[in-house]
């Protein structure tokens, strides 16, 4: 449910949306190097199969304190970067907004986070395949990008949109008593459980990407032998970009919310 703002003065709600750029870009910039470091390895790891993909995120972390003026001033990071502050930028308004009319935001914002982070997710990683892929880069088939979409869709909502259903929930029915420990609990269990779906789905997209003649049980056995490593690697990344900036966003702007609101500053 919205939280009603319609009684805001214009000084008031411009502070508010200045909030949601603040929040968003620094929840961004919190988790984008982690990010960078397990997209890279994982594009590695699908050009190359004798790339051993823990080894190459390792190698990627370890440049961050070994040579962070290199991994800092790589354009891939930017692009990380620009992908997650869009996604939660977006998501951040779009709630405010609705806020400001006292309207519901979960289906705007389940499908502006979707559009923001699918247009910006495929760029980033058509640039991530460019660099880092041996052979050339090829279009995915509609197959794959169809998967994709319904894939996103999942992410997105188990990113934005559930775990505040969840943590209401547990709040409300007293299992977690705490709103606060509530809304963390949410943000880190739903978006790192849903990895458990989600991963699947990925690797079917990119079998069908791989492999464009197969059989479904040759699909299915593909996916189960890269199952418990692409999850273990897709949890730490969606801990990243839904946990931890899930956290920091959602905390941050809820504090400074509370500032502009109750203090009419």
């Amino acid at each position: 449910m919205a939280t009603n703002l319609s009684g805001l003065n214009t000084e008031q709600k411009v502070k508010i949306i200045g909030i949601d750029v603040f929040s968003a870009l620094l929840a961004a910039g919190c988790v984008s190097p982690g990010i960078a470091v397990v997209d890279q390895a994982v594009t590695e790891y699908a050009s190359d199969k004798k790339v051993n993909v823990f080894r190459a995120a390792f190698k990627n972390l370890k440049s961050v304190f070994t040579q962070p003026k290199v991994f800092f001033g790589r354009p891939t990071l930017l692009y990380v970067a620009i992908v997650y502050s869009g996604t939660y930028l977006t998501a951040n308004i779009i709630s405010s907004l609705c806020d400001f009319y006292n309207q519901n935001p979960f289906w705007l914002k389940l499908g502006g986070t979707t559009a923001a982070n699918m247009c910006l997710g495929i760029w980033k990683d058509r640039i991530f395949a460019q660099k880092f892929s041996k052979g050339p880069v090829t279009k995915f088939p509609l197959t794959s990008w169809s998967i994709f979409v319904f894939r996103d869709l999942v992410t997105i909502g188990a990113g934005f949109s559930f775990p505040k259903m969840l943590s209401d929930y547990t709040y409300k029915h007293k299992i977690i008593k705490n709103k606060n420990t509530a809304e963390k609990f949410a943000q880190f269990a739903v978006p790192m459980s849903a990895q458990l779906v989600i991963t699947p789905i990925h690797l079917l997209s990119l079998d069908f990407y791989n492999n464009k003649i197969s059989t479904p049980m040759k699909r299915l056995h593909t996916i189960g032998e890269a199952f418990v490593k692409s999850t273990t690697l897709r949890i730490f990344r969606v801990l990243c970009a839904y946990g931890v900036a899930g956290v920091v966003n959602t905390g941050l702007r809820r504090s400074l919310r509370e500032i502009v609101i109750n203090r009419n500053v």
